[in-house]
């Protein structure tokens, strides 16, 4: 980004901010003498939020083999090293919502939900990166369009049209006005946030190609996301779902066996629906429930 439009992006006052929960959460997870129940405690203030980290510890995310009922419940059992990014997580629809900008930020945040399942998905082939890592990398990647929406909305008046659907083309507007994309931009936000260097280096390298001798590593999750949301969007609008995803997973960035890519490729899509209900927004047909019931019962 031209460094003329960085030091105003910088230097605004209006950037998005982490709620006080979330910053409190992170405080917490740089003191070693933390406690459960001091992150409970914390929680426990948040309604929203409370009934968000238990609805997700009721999820096929964690396969819990009985119910989850409070916050003590699913912090225990989701584990503190991993509640944390999950709160940063699910304090960024609270983010959006504060947000100053004329823009609809409805079709960057549907993106970014389904970017953050996407991620969380590649982490089973990528030993060493956890889901809820991942996930918040997912999540957080094109936080640089939030900041941009913030400070420049005019500049983004026609670019909105494609947070959705077309991110190659969003990206070529951002670099015919900035000089750069929003890859460039996200780093300097997370980090004022005090989100993990690892993160923002995620972000920053969130538009590079994913290649197979990279899996295994955070970048390539959130990097490979990008080309799985893209195979889904095209899917939806193509009534060719299924088939997009299939042809994904086939791609020789994955290591997928080919006996299994329909099963990943039913897992996958599973995964997005159960996120759907978790952030309350719409992203695939209808009718999904449906198609992965018929596939699975032609397989069995």
């Amino acid at each position: 980004m031209e460094k003329r439009f960085l030091d105003q992006l910088l230097t605004a006052k209006d950037l998005p901010s982490l709620p006080v929960v979330v910053t409190q959460v992170l405080a917490l997870s740089n003191n070693s003498a933390s406690s459960l129940m001091d992150y409970s405690e914390i929680i426990i203030r948040d309604v929203a939020l409370s009934t968000q980290i238990i609805k997700l510890a009721n999820s096929a995310y964690y396969k819990s083999r009985g119910p989850i009922v409070n916050v003590r419940q699913a912090v225990q059992f989701i584990g503190l090293s991993s509640v944390v990014p999950l709160i940063v997580v699910f304090s960024m629809k609270g983010v959006l919502s504060t947000t100053k900008s004329p823009i609809d930020l409805l079709p960057y945040w549907k993106r970014s939900v389904l970017l953050s399942c996407l991620s969380a998905f590649l982490s089973r082939y990528a030993a060493g990166v956890s889901c809820e890592e991942a996930m918040l990398a997912g999540l957080l990647q094109d936080i640089g369009v939030l900041a941009g929406c913030t400070v420049f909305p005019a500049k983004y008046h026609e670019a909105q049209n494609y947070f959705w659907s077309d991110h190659d083309k969003l990206i070529t507007e951002e670099n015919a006005i900035f000089g750069n994309d929003h890859s460039a931009v996200g780093p300097y936000l997370l980090e004022k946030w005090g989100i993990p260097v690892s993160i923002a280096n995620a972000a920053l390298s969130s538009h590079q190609v994913p290649v197979k001798e990279d899996q295994g590593g955070l970048d390539w999750c959130v990097s490979g996301s990008n080309i799985l949301a893209s195979c889904i969007i095209r899917g939806i609008e193509n009534h060719n779902l299924l088939e997009e995803v299939q042809g994904a997973l086939n791609g020789s960035w994955l290591n997928v066996a080919p006996e299994d890519v329909e099963d990943a490729a039913v897992a996958l899509l599973g995964i997005v629906s159960e996120t759907e209900s978790i952030f309350e927004v719409a992203i695939l047909p209808d009718d999904i429930e449906k198609m992965l019931k018929y596939v699975s019962d032609e397989n069995s």
